[in-house]
C-alpha cells in the first residue's frame, strides 16, 4: 500500500479532476443543446437521467458501502478480494441479470434503451464502483488522467460525426459514451488488480462478518434510493410528463450545469470525507472533529458564493432560453435551489455512512417525503412549484435533524459564520461579472 498523501494533496487532485471534468462537459452539452433540436435534446436528456438513475439502484449501495469496510479490505489479499473484488463481481453480474431481464420483460421499451441505456446501467454502476475503491486508496492523480482524457474523447468522438455534416441522433450520442465507458472500466479494473498484488498474504484467514456488511449494504441502498427523490435525475421525467420535452430540456441543461456545481463539490469534499473519514475510523475523536469543522466550513463558503450569483446571474438563464415564459422562470429557480441543497448536508451524511449510521439518514429522507407522498395518495392536485417548495423546506428539517444528531452523539459542530474577507471578496466578484456578462 501506498503512504498515505496529505489532505491537501487529495483535495489538490480530486479539484483537478472534477473542475476540468465538469467544465469540459458543460461546455459540451450547451454547444448540444444550442446545435440539435430541443425536443431531441430533451429525449436525450431523460435517456441521460435514466441511465444514471439506474446505475445509482442497481449497484446496490455498494459505491458508498465500501468505505466503513476498506481499511479491513485493504489488510491482506484474502480480505480484499472478499469485500471489494466478490462483491463487485457479484453486484455486476446481478446489475446485468435485472436490466437485461427488465429490457425484455417490457417489450414496449425503445430499442434505444435496449441498445445503449441497457449497457451503459451496467458499465456505469461498474464505473462509479471502481472509481470509488480507487479514491479510497488514494489513486486520485490515476482518476484524474483517465477521467479528462476519456471525457476529450468521448466529446472528440461526438464532434467529429458532426462535423463531418451527418445529422445528430440519439445513438450518436450514446454509442461513443458506451464505447468510452467500457475503456474507463477496464483502465481502472486494471488498476485494482494492480492494488489486489500489493497487498499482503494473510498468514491465518479471518472471519468476515457477512451479517454486518449485508446491513451496510441494504442501509446503504435505501439512503441511495430516498435521496434519489430530491435529484435532477428523478424529477426531469416528472418535468416532462407534465410540462412537455421543451421545459424538460431546457431543465436538462440547467441541471447539467447545477450538476457540474454539485459534482464538483462532491467530488472534491464527499470523496474527501470518505477518504479521510474511512482511515480515521478508528482514531482519536478530535480529528474527526477538526476534519469534520474544515470541510462543513468549506462548503458553507461555496454555498454562499453559489447563492449570491444566482441571485445576481439571472439573465443566464434568458440567454440559454430568450423566449421562456414567466411561469417557467419560478420553476428553473425552484429547481437550482432544489439541486443546490444537496450540498448542505453533504459532510454529515459522509460521516454517518462511515461510522455505520445510514438507518439515520434513510429515516430522515422518508419522514420528510411524507407529506408530499400523502398529498399524492389523496389526489390532492400540487402544482410543480408547490412540489419544489416542499422539497426545500424538506431539505432544511433534514440539515436540522442531522445537526441535531451529529451535535449531540459525536459534539460535532459546523462554523456557519462566513469570513468577512470571504463576504467581500465573493461579492466584489459575483459584482464585477454581473456588471461585464
Amino acid at each position: 500500500m501506498k503512504t498515505k498523501p496529505s489532505f491537501s494533496r487529495v483535495l489538490a487532485y480530486t479539484s483537478v479532476e472534477s473542475i476540468g471534468y465538469q467544465a469540459i462537459l458543460l461546455l459540451h452539452q450547451f454547444l448540444l443543446f444550442r446545435t440539435i433540436p430541443t425536443e431531441l435534446y430533451g429525449q436525450i436528456g431523460i435517456l441521460f437521467s435514466s441511465i444514471f438513475l439506474g446505475a445509482l439502484y442497481v449497484n446496490m449501495g455498494l459505491d458508498i458501502s465500501i468505505a466503513p469496510i476498506f481499511k479491513q479490505a485493504t489488510s491482506s489479499k484474502y480480505q480484499f478480494k472478499q469485500l471489494v473484488i466478490n462483491q463487485i463481481v457479484y453486484t455486476t453480474c446481478f446489475a446485468s441479470v435485472l436490466v437485461i431481464g427488465s429490457a425484455l420483460l417490457f417489450k414496449h421499451l425503445s430499442g434505444y434503451f435496449i441498445l445503449f441505456c441497457a449497457p451503459l446501467i451496467i458499465t456505469e454502476s461498474y464505473k462509479k464502483i471502481t472509481k470509488t475503491v480507487l479514491h479510497l486508496a488514494f489513486a486520485q492523480r490515476v482518476i484524474a488522467v483517465t477521467e479528462i482524457a476519456t471525457l476529450l474523447g468521448y466529446v472528440a468522438m461526438v464532434w467529429l460525426y458532426i462535423g463531418l455534416g451527418y445529422s445528430p441522433s440519439i445513438a450518436h450520442v450514446f454509442f461513443p459514451m458506451l464505447v468510452i465507458s467500457l475503456i474507463t472500466s477496464i483502465i481502472y479494473s486494471w488498476h485494482i488488480l494492480k492494488l489486489y498484488r500489493s497487498l499482503d498474504e494473510e498468514k491465518r484467514s479471518t472471519a468476515i462478518d457477512w451479517k454486518r456488511i449485508i446491513k451496510i449494504r441494504i442501509k446503504n441502498m435505501l439512503f441511495q434510493m430516498s435521496r434519489s427523490l430530491y435529484s435532477g435525475n428523478f424529477l426531469i421525467p416528472i418535468v416532462a410528463s407534465q410540462h412537455g420535452l421543451e421545459l424538460a430540456g431546457l431543465l436538462k441543461l440547467i441541471s447539467m450545469s447545477a450538476y457540474s456545481i454539485n459534482s464538483i463539490i462532491q467530488h472534491i469534499f464527499g470523496i474527501t470525507s470518505d477518504v479521510f473519514f474511512a482511515s480515521m475510523k478508528h482514531s482519536a475523536l478530535k480529528m474527526k472533529q477538526s476534519l469534520f469543522t474544515k470541510l462543513s466550513t468549506y462548503i458553507y463558503h461555496i454555498l454562499f458564493l453559489i447563492c449570491m450569483a444566482m441571485f445576481l446571474h439571472h439573465r443566464y438563464i434568458q440567454f440559454l432560453a430568450p423566449n421562456v415564459c414567466h411561469d417557467h422562470l419560478y420553476i428553473i429557480y425552484l429547481f437550482l435551489l432544489v439541486l443546490f441543497s444537496e450540498n448542505i448536508a453533504l459532510t454529515h451524511e459522509h460521516l454517518f455512512i462511515v461510522e455505520e449510521k445510514a438507518t439515520i439518514l434513510i429515516a430522515s429522507n422518508l419522514l420528510l417525503l411524507m407529506p408530499l407522498a400523502i398529498t399524492q395518495y389523496l389526489g390532492i392536485s400540487c402544482s410543480l412549484t408547490h412540489v419544489l417548495l416542499g422539497l426545500l423546506i424538506a431539505r432544511a428539517l433534514h440539515y436540522i435533524g442531522l445537526s441535531t444528531f451529529t451535535w449531540y452523539t459525536w459534539n460535532m459542530r459546523p462554523k456557519l459564520g462566513i469570513k468577512p474577507l470571504y463576504l467581500c471578496g465573493s461579492a466584489a466578484i459575483a459584482f464585477l461579472c454581473f456588471l461585464f456578462s
